[in-house]
């Protein structure tokens, strides 16, 4: 498609006229023009542009009929602002050196510099640039006359973008033809018009820099003004407290505050607070006192938040988790000269001249209310943010905003008396004031609860539901891992503090009224909203708030056209002072607002792109800082993610650059989760190569700042391949079971145990799902604190000891997942559950996967008797089993054992699907391996490598020099941690000893089971003196009335390794179909 571009006479010879004065061509001009265009519209400043060439550099080529016409590629540089005039003599001299090397073929180019092709997209170049200078003529033969008709918008786009035009007279004619997937009409006619805009200015003005050459329209100019114009009344003389008192006299009586079995009315609420103010006022807290803050969430935290803001000073909010250090250094930088607190570790913080409050005081303090005290530009609080420097930095916002926004939020969204509002944030994060505003000057009621009740997920949905609650704030990352709350609640919902999914957006839309709010915390809280309908696909940020400005500037701090990214600047009555003690920061962020009426007016640099929408509405692009250059192109994280999560099954997105290469991160809707391939397919619809990640990396939940934000810095690495260096078999039965759970929660491999849950990329929201699993799971608790002072393998397991231990499930998850029956694997005749490892990862995740683990080896007795540990291990079974017909499989010792199962579950009346036996012998046609090969079966079982002259030194060894040389020999190659060697050695034989008993006893009998047999074929180990036999079954035909065999080219010790193991997992997936 294509839109008609028209550059009048004046302009024309303006331009041929700069041209004559510069010695350049008019092509030159014109395309030094487009460049500059391109540059400022998509913040490239690298700008390649196609453009034909005849190609008859010869003179015997002139009359020749034929197609020569060649392309060229024209570079121009604009990292340093250029002035134009100083363009054209780069677009001059790269001109000139393309003519030079015309000939060159277009396509010899290409080979020679060998761009990653991609099918989307022309190579090299995008944009082309044509100058028609040729005279239009007609060609007449007698009565025959051809002449060209301008097809006007029906252009094919060979290009993304062609700007044609053509030397008519005293004007240039033309059209930009564009590509309608990637653009539409009404951008490419504002482009044509910017385009003629930016010419003239570089008519009249050549001198001037590329970035100072004007693109906005007049129209666009009211356009804004008119978005921004905002005034509106609010309660400009009044205090955040004087809001809470007036509605203390219009409803004394009515419910304020919610917490646990706690319920306190407005005016029990303002006795409380005026008890504090009395009391800090005695103490000198006037207007501008800082009073710091350190109580958990409880009904005395905000009394005296309160009470501080009625004694006319401010309150700075700690966070009693946050580390000492860190409290101390926020009490230190503030000036606080009193700190409220209560128990750890509040009561312990120091810092020069601040002094604790006595909260023994308050029992004599007069309850009635406090005189003087603060105006509405004075000091409200101070809040903490984090810091580029490592320290987090304070931002210093007054009553003033606070009102405003109190009054935009009763008039907005009409919550009155008895409105249930959700204190989900901390109050020391900005959001915490949101919910505060939202909720007590209309006469609501705000429901506080403990941090563990406000965990994300089904607690917290729970507690919405519990406490019928009617309004919340909530950051997307945490709605994404929601269940839903039945009764449509909350009813007023607002998503704020990061982008917010479209999935999650539709899916929290749904019978409820969803906006997005954004704003940073130098601005009160927040600045913009946009309600959003579940119809709709985008979710912008919306429009400014009564009484609040927005301003989309380029680096040039000029507005930005429309539909054109650039900074985000805010501006209005909710601005901050600036930060605490940081004069050249809050210089670098505050600055004076060149459109706003009056002196004074400052405003906010966000450090946020966004770019008006036709509609007046903003979108929200990502951060400044979070542009990355790889491989030479300039990448938008923010960009990537929205591509992302405009994916139907994708919750939630993140994006990081590691090292030389792109890693996407998705939380994904468990019914829809798209495969890494169909996301890159997805993306591939939307972006260039070079911007598809090379990984992704699906996640249960973002990991969250403390605010609710995404932690970039805790998006774990792609997981590796299994470490070799990292054997399982270094990890006792508990360790194990942790690491499975590891694994499964943070999506890696390999996991040793040394290994940290939160360096593995472990968050809070994973750490409290990993509490919750430990206890189902492994049936035992594990606080959550605990977990925090230590999240290696070790640490857990040995706190998990020391709790003591009950009688546990001898059943072991390896792996959870899929639709599938079950498959029950029994241990070998070492006992461990692990000899399935491989064979659990082989199936795959559509195949739940658990395994017997044997007595003895982490308590109790051994037990020696094939029947009574069948008995047992049935009994552990039918607790879990979910119901159907059982599949048992079972490696060596472990299929008698299965095949006794069988016997067991049949007689109790269970259906037994199959029994598979994976190299399995009867005692009866088997040798005793004796107490003599004990040590080599063990060595082989466990994987270690001997070599023949340490084989013959255990075998004639004492059985206390074996067990020595094995714990060493077992330390050495990484088998076992050297702290627990002997004891997992002498366990380990004890259980081989027993099962040894056990074979020599077991007299298997008959069975109506189906039963397939998987036998090695190649050198025996350990069973190599068994007999040969001409029954291919080795004797199990006698037993079963069906049975299948299959040969497999390995040892007896191989047949659960890789490669092999794969080749059994194909086996027993189609084993129950065998016949």
């Amino acid at each position: 498609a294509s839109v008609k571009v028209s550059l009048g006479a004046e302009l024309t010879e303006g331009l041929r006229a700069l041209a004559r004065r510069q010695g350049v061509t008019l092509f030159m001009v014109l395309l030094a023009g487009f460049q500059a265009l391109l540059h400022r519209l998509s913040g490239q400043e690298d700008i390649a542009v196609g453009t034909p060439i005849a190609g008859r550099t010869q003179k015997e080529l002139e009359g020749l009929i034929g197609f020569f016409v060649n392309t060229l590629v024209l570079r121009a540089d604009m990292g340093k602002n250029p002035r134009f005039v100083d363009l054209l003599a780069e677009v001059k001299e790269t001109t000139l050196d393309a003519y030079a090397h015309q000939d060159i073929p277009f396509e010899k180019l290409v080979e020679e510099l060998a761009p990653a092709r991609d099918l989307s997209r022309q190579p090299l170049f995008q944009v082309m640039f044509v100058l028609q200078n040729t005279p239009t003529s007609t060609l007449a033969a007698g009565d025959f006359e051809v002449a060209p008709v301008e097809l006007e918008g029906a252009e094919a786009a060979q290009f993304d973008l062609t700007l044609n035009l053509t030397e008519r007279g005293d004007t240039l004619e033309g059209a930009l033809v564009y590509a309608k997937d990637l653009f539409d009409e009404d951008t490419i006619a504002r482009m044509a018009e910017r385009l003629q805009l930016l010419l003239q200015s570089a008519v009249r003005s050549p001198e001037a820099r590329v970035a100072d050459l004007p693109l906005v329209t007049e129209s666009e100019t009211r356009q804004f003004a008119q978005w921004n114009d905002t005034g509106a009344r609010y309660p400009d003389d009044a205090c955040i407290h004087e809001l809470f008192e007036a509605q203390v006299d219009r409803t004394p009586d009515v419910l304020a505050l919610l917490f646990e079995g706690q319920h306190v009315t407005y005016a029990e609420l303002d006795r409380r607070a005026n008890r504090f103010a009395h009391v800090l006022r005695a103490r000198g807290v006037g207007p501008e006192a800082r009073v710091a803050l350190c109580l958990p969430r409880s009904v005395d935290q905000i009394a005296a938040l309160l009470g501080i803001l009625k004694a006319g000073g401010a309150y700075v909010p700690l966070d009693p988790a946050y580390p000492r250090e860190r409290l101390e250094y926020m009490l230190r930088d503030s000036g606080a000269r009193l700190l409220i607190a209560r128990g750890e570790p509040g009561e312990r913080l120091a810092a020069p001249g601040c002094a604790l409050l006595d909260l023994s005081q308050l029992d004599a303090a007069s309850d009635a209310r406090i005189q003087g005290g603060a105006r509405p530009d004075n000091l409200a609080y101070i809040i903490y943010t984090s810091g580029s420097t490592g320290k987090p930095k304070g931002v210093l916002l007054a009553h003033r905003g606070a009102c405003n926004l109190a009054e935009t939020q009763r008039r907005l969204f009409g919550l009155g008396e008895g409105a249930r509002v959700l204190q989900f944030s901390r109050t020391s994060f900005d959001a915490s004031v949101f919910e505060l505003l939202l909720a007590l000057p209309v006469g609501g009621c705000l429901v506080l609860a403990r941090a563990e009740a406000l965990q994300p997920g089904g607690g917290l949905a729970s507690l919405i539901e519990e406490r019928a609650i009617d309004a919340a704030l909530l950051p997307p990352s945490a709605l994404a891992v929601m269940p839903e709350v039945a009764a449509a609640r909350p009813r007023l919902l607002w998503v704020g503090g990061e982008a917010c999914p479209p999935e999650v957006a539709r899916r929290w839309s749904q019978g409820r009224r969803l906006i997005n709010a954004y704003g940073p915390t130098e601005i009160t809280v927040c600045a913009t909203m946009f309600a959003h309908e579940p119809s709709e696909g985008s979710l912008p940020i919306g429009r400014p708030l009564p009484n609040m400005h927005v301003y989309v500037l380029d680096p040039s701090l000029r507005p930005a056209p429309l539909g054109v990214p650039g900074e985000l600047y805010i501006g209005g009555v909710g601005l901050a002072r600036g930060y605490e003690g940081r004069h050249g920061l809050t210089a670098e962020r505050f600055l004076p607002d060149p459109f706003a009426p009056g002196l004074g007016a400052r405003m906010y640099r966000t450090g946020d792109r966004a770019r008006w929408l036709p509609g007046g509405d903003l979108e929200f692009l990502g951060r400044v800082d979070e542009q990355v250059k790889l491989r030479g192109f300039r990448i938008e994280l923010g960009e990537i993610e929205a591509a992302l999560a405009a994916h139907p099954g994708v919750r939630g997105a993140a994006v990081n650059l590691r090292g030389d290469r792109l890693v996407g991160y998705v939380v994904a809707d468990p019914e829809r989760a798209p495969s890494p391939s169909e996301l890159r397919d997805h993306l591939a619809r939307l972006l260039p190569d070079y911007m598809i990640p090379a990984a992704f990396v699906t996640l249960d939940a973002l990991p969250l700042s403390p605010s609710g934000k995404v932690d970039r810095r805790a998006l774990p690495e792609p997981a590796p391949a299994l470490r070799a260096e990292a054997p399982r078999r270094s990890l006792d039965r508990l360790e194990f079971e942790l690491a499975a759970l590891w694994e499964e929660l943070l999506g890696v491999r390999g996991v040793g145990p040394r290994d940290d849950f939160f360096a593995l990329g472990g968050h809070s929201l994973l750490a409290a799902r990993l509490v919750a699993r430990v206890e189902s799971q492994i049936g035992r608790k594990l606080p959550l604190a605990r977990l925090l002072r230590g999240a290696t393998i070790e640490e857990v397991a040995a706190v998990l000891r020391e709790d003591g231990e009950r009688p546990r499930s001898p059943l072991v998850t390896l792996q959870p997942r899929g639709e599938r029956p079950p498959l029950y694997c029994v241990h070998a005749i070492g006992g461990s559950a692990l000899s399935y490892l491989d064979l659990a990862r082989a199936l795959g995740d559509e195949q739940p996967l658990h395994a017997l683990h044997a007595r003895g080896l982490d308590e109790g007795e051994p037990v020696d008797d094939v029947v009574t540990m069948a008995q047992h291990y049935v009994d552990a079974l039918l607790e879990t089993h979910p119901g159907g017909a059982i599949r048992l499989l079972g490696w060596s010792f472990g299929g008698l054992v299965a095949f006794e199962m069988a016997r067991e579950l049949s007689a109790r009346g269970v259906p037994v699907e199959e029994v598979i036996l994976v190299d399995t012998h009867l005692p009866s046609r088997m040798q005793d391996p004796g107490d003599v090969s004990l040590a080599l079966l063990f060595a082989r079982e466990h994987g270690m490598t001997l070599s023949s002259e340490e084989e013959c030194r255990l075998l004639v060894a004492s059985p206390a020099e074996r067990d020595a040389r094995l714990a060493a020999l077992a330390v050495e190659q990484g088998i076992f941690p050297a702290s627990m060697a002997e004891t997992i050695l002498r366990r380990t034989l004890g259980v081989y000893e027993a099962h040894l008993r056990a074979l020599r006893t077991y007299v298997p009998r008959n069975a109506a089971v189906r039963t397939s047999l998987l036998r090695a074929t190649g050198a025996l180990a350990v069973e190599e003196d068994v007999s040969s036999f001409k029954d291919p079954t080795g004797g199990w035909s006698e037993l079963v009335p069906t049975i299948t065999t299959w040969d497999l080219p390995c040892d007896h010790f191989s047949v659960l390794r890789p490669p092999l193991v794969d080749h059994v997992a194909k086996i027993v997936q189609g084993a129950p179909r065998s016949s």
